[in-house]
């Protein structure tokens, strides 16, 4: 239903400015600005492009690293000196993509469509218990929450979780400058699909006889209003500029959650499992997002080339897993684009 929703939203905005960009003429650049191939450009070009139009389109390879606040997944105590221990799963930068493609007419307006992906796993916790030791996969919401443990030595306790979430932005844009500085405002939808998984098993040793599992995962699903500003500032004319951002967006959809736990122990008969699921509830959720960086940018016959280096930084709502705590994504980015 999330999605018949989103794709008739984008059918409805891509017309909408498709009409408005119709009859328009995307000229080409004037090369005679600076002469073919020249670096170390002001950023006339950039004014001329919005006097003109064009289409532009990047592509950014990004390092992502996915944060929790609050949000623990194992437990290990010690039984001689009472101490208690709450670890996390560690999450290392990933390689993730994201791409823009827009256009806009004489005046500045336009619009543009971006996409960005998530798609990693933690690394997994493997740990063999000692002797006066404990260990426990804790899992689920505070509200619904499920744990195995086991305190007997050998017993090995493993522990992996997963992290997927993308969104899909369309928004209408504005380019102005302003004095030396370009920059454009856009305002629209974004659609937004996360899930996430953990898993924690107990496999017995040569003492043992726990053979527990405890699987828990979650899914969100919404689209809502996002306004977005960004801005580029020459630096001098020596072809570099500074460019920063932020967005926002709401998103309502629905969500739902599934938690299944199994319990086996030597010289006991098996427990039933345990399984608790949700029905599709509505949610919501938001999204904020800053960028900034250096980017330089090269003339050609052809258009107007750039290459950028930046931050980047999303905090998201009520998507920490296990906790559903804040959560966020830090990523260090390099981009490669044209206007033309």
């Amino acid at each position: 239903m999330i999605r018949s929703r989103m794709i008739l939203l984008l059918a409805m905005v891509v017309s909408y400015f498709s009409g408005r960009l119709s009859g328009q003429v995307f000229e080409k650049l004037e090369s005679s600005i600076f002469g073919e191939g020249q670096s170390g450009e002001s950023f006339e070009s950039l004014e001329s492009e919005i006097k003109t139009g064009g289409i532009y389109a990047g592509y950014s390879f990004s390092f992502t690293k996915f944060h929790t606040k609050d949000s623990f997944e194992i437990s290990e105590s010690e039984f001689f000196s009472g101490n208690q221990t709450l670890v996390s799963l560690e999450n290392d930068f990933r390689l993730t993509p994201r791409i823009w493609v827009g256009a806009r007419n004489a005046s500045g307006l336009g619009f543009r469509t971006s996409y960005w992906n998530f798609n990693e796993s933690a690394n997994v916790y493997d740990k063999v218990t000692q002797f006066g030791q404990s260990l426990s996969a804790i899992s689920g919401p505070v509200n619904y929450p499920a744990t195995i443990s086991t305190g007997t030595a050998g017993d090995r306790l493993t522990v992996s979780s997963a992290v997927k979430a993308y969104t899909v932005d369309l928004e209408g844009t504005r380019d102005t400058n302003l004095g030396s500085m370009q920059s454009t405002l856009g305002a629209g939808i974004r659609f937004a699909d996360t899930s996430q998984e953990m898993a924690g098993r107990i496999t017995p040793g040569p003492l043992g006889g726990n053979n527990s599992t405890v699987n828990w995962s979650r899914e969100f699903q919404g689209f809502g209003p996002m306004v977005s500003a960004n801005g580029r500032i020459p630096l001098g004319n020596s072809g570099f500029y500074g460019l920063g951002g932020a967005n926002l967006s709401i998103l309502f959809g629905e969500g739902r959650f599934n938690r299944f736990q199994t319990f086996n122990y030597l010289f006991m008969p098996p427990f039933s499992p345990i399984n608790v699921l949700s029905q599709e509830k509505d949610e919501v959720s938001a999204i904020y997002g800053v960028r900034f960086g250096l980017g330089r940018q090269h003339q050609t016959q052809y258009g107007l080339f750039f290459v950028e280096a930046n931050y980047e930084g999303q905090l998201w709502t009520d998507l920490g897993s296990p906790n559903l705590t804040f959560s966020g994504f830090n990523s260090l980015s390099a981009s490669v684009g044209f206007e033309r």
